[in-house]
């Protein structure tokens, strides 16, 4: 007797079959029994008590909560329930009725013994790699909305530049040269921009990373504690203090 009619329901019908099961009825408290039967070849059970007495092994994997109690089970029954559902299908006293041998997912995994250890391993690395895959998907349709915007406004950039080229004549290239240095001047406004309020917030450091997030540009080279003056050659934060012997030879010829 299988009880239920999911997928994994029809997974048990093959498993049943393939060692030697022929005589197998389904019964469905949703009502899907005449369906599932009728695509796998089997005798419908609309009356679980009464199916329960014809039985000698029961397969439950619903997974919607109690479907056998202690109730449903004749007193002279000899039983053996697999419970397969989680949660369980089967109430936990039926165990201990006379003639009952109840087996359930808790009890299956103290027969799992090393030998499954590979198996095991190999499905927790496809469940992590599931999980992973789905975390970075979730994480990219977070900034799905910020990527097309900075798109639209490079673009509207772009189109206002378009819009200014010389008409009527045709376009040489200094009017390329100069509209695309328009281009990227208007580009690198706001960062510049950003750059200035982030060394006045002492947020250099943070603004540098950004930097090299965003552009690949940067990085240790460029950290706040790294960083020296081209002329100098002094540190920003030694205050003036620890210029290497290239910084002194500039401070000469900026004297």
């Amino acid at each position: 007797l299988l009880v239920g009619t999911g997928s994994f329901a029809g997974a048990c019908v093959a498993a049943v079959r393939a060692r030697g099961g022929n005589r197998i009825e389904v019964h469905s408290v949703s009502g899907r029994a005449a369906d599932f039967a009728h695509r796998h070849h089997l005798a419908v059970a609309p009356d679980l008590r009464e199916a329960l007495t014809r039985a000698n092994l029961v397969i439950c994997c619903r997974g919607a909560g109690t479907s056998i109690g202690p109730g449903d089970v004749a007193p002279d029954a000899t039983l053996s329930i697999l419970d397969l559902a989680l949660p369980r299908d089967v109430d936990p006293a039926v165990e201990e009725l006379p003639g009952i041998m109840l087996l359930d997912l808790v009890a299956l995994q103290q027969f799992v013994g090393p030998g499954w250890a590979d198996d095991l391993a190999h499905a927790e690395r496809l469940v992590d790699e599931g999980l992973a895959e789905t975390r970075t998907r979730l994480h990219t349709k977070v900034l799905d909305p910020a990527v097309v915007g900075l798109r639209e406004a490079i673009l509207e950039l772009v189109d206002d530049e378009v819009s200014r080229l010389p008409q009527g004549r045709p376009l040489e290239v200094a009017d390329a040269a100069h509209a695309l240095r328009r281009l990227a001047t208007r580009l690198l406004h706001v960062p510049s921009s950003r750059a200035r309020l982030a060394a006045s917030s002492g947020r250099t450091t943070e603004y540098l990373s950004a930097m090299a997030e965003l552009y690949g540009i940067g990085g240790e080279d460029f950290t706040e504690s790294g960083a020296r003056c081209p002329t100098t050659g002094l540190g920003a934060l030694t205050g003036g203090q620890g210029a290497d012997e290239g910084g002194k030879d500039n401070e000469e010829k900026a004297g």
